[in-house]
């Protein structure tokens, strides 16, 4: 019985600890799991997420660079250069001084004959000065403007006297000036008159190797001019041909430039002034080139020359080039 009940007892012990030993191990475990997960998804959350951290340093890179001064200092700083140049602006522009004019006439060229000794022409500077620039005119001017704004051309023929006026005005003032021109007494006489009306009479002669243009009215030779022919890039055209048309002034776009009294005689080349600027004055170093070859083929002549050929001369002249 005693046996019995010992073996009862063994039984019951090993059924205890076989049902209830075990689990709560395994319980105790999963529970310490639960907790650990738990404390590492709060240590996470309180631990800032990569654009908290950022922002922070953004914060931190921020707050030194305000921190650098005072803002007023900064706004002073930068109002500074304004101020200096309002400061500037209202300093007081000196005023233009405004002057009178003056002016002298000067006789720079003449008495000089010319076109077969039929007439004698003056060149008369008008030299100014005076604020703002006076505004020139003169009483009369035969070359047409072509030796600049302040250079007056006058023409007489026998026994003639003019007296030329010079007005020389600004919101200052006026000047005025004269000066008496003469035919020069107990000179030379004009020679006997040439018929200008017929063609048939004349020849001109342009000799490219002298430079040289030679006027002939019935074998006489009644004048000679200096000119420049085309260059060795941009010849003149040899051969005899003759006059057929007549321009008072063109502007050659082209060549960027002006000239005055073109008498055509073939095709696109033509006896002309010396070239102008956009502004009327003539070129000089264009006129320097006198004498030697420098055109793009047009026979180019002193202004007083070209005018000569243009108003005296009549068309279907015969011209021979050589």
């Amino acid at each position: 019985m005693v046996k019995k009940m010992t073996c009862i007892a063994i039984l019951i012990s090993m059924s205890f600890f076989a049902g209830c030993s075990s689990p709560p191990a395994v319980v105790v475990q999963e529970e310490e799991k639960k907790e650990e997960v738990k404390i590492t998804t709060e240590e996470k959350k309180a631990q800032p997420t990569e654009v908290e951290k950022k922002e922070d340093k953004k914060e931190q890179i921020e707050d030194p660079v305000s921190q650098q001064g005072p803002p007023e200092e900064k706004e002073k700083e930068e109002t500074a250069p304004e101020e200096k140049e309002e400061l500037a602006e209202d300093e007081p522009e000196e005023e233009e001084k405004i002057e009178a004019p003056i002016l002298e006439l000067q006789i720079i060229e003449g008495p000089t004959f010319a076109q077969g000794e039929q007439i004698v022409y003056y060149r008369v500077n008008a030299k100014i000065s005076g604020n703002p620039r006076p505004a020139l005119t003169f009483s009369t001017d035969d070359s047409l403007g072509a030796w600049g704004n302040e250079i007056a051309q006058v023409n007489l023929s026998h026994g003639q006297s003019y007296t030329l006026t010079t007005v020389a005005e600004n919101e200052a003032g006026k000047a005025v000036g004269t000066v008496t021109l003469e035919w020069p007494e107990g000179d030379k006489q004009p020679k006997a008159q040439i018929d200008y009306g017929t063609s048939h009479n004349f020849r001109i002669d342009v000799s490219l190797t002298d430079q040289m243009v030679r006027v002939y009215h019935g074998g006489d030779l009644i004048r000679e001019m200096i000119c420049s022919g085309g260059t060795a890039e941009t010849p003149t055209p040899r051969g005899t041909f003759k006059t057929s048309q007549k321009i008072h002034y063109s502007w050659l776009p082209r060549f960027d430039v002006g000239a005055y009294y073109f008498v055509r005689f073939y095709g696109s080349y033509l006896f002309h002034s010396l070239p102008f600027d956009e502004e009327g004055n003539l070129i000089q170093e264009e006129a320097e080139k006198l004498g030697q070859p420098a055109s793009h083929g047009c026979i180019r002549l002193k202004v007083e020359d070209a005018r000569w050929l243009y108003e005296q001369l009549p068309l279907g002249i015969e011209v021979n080039i050589f």
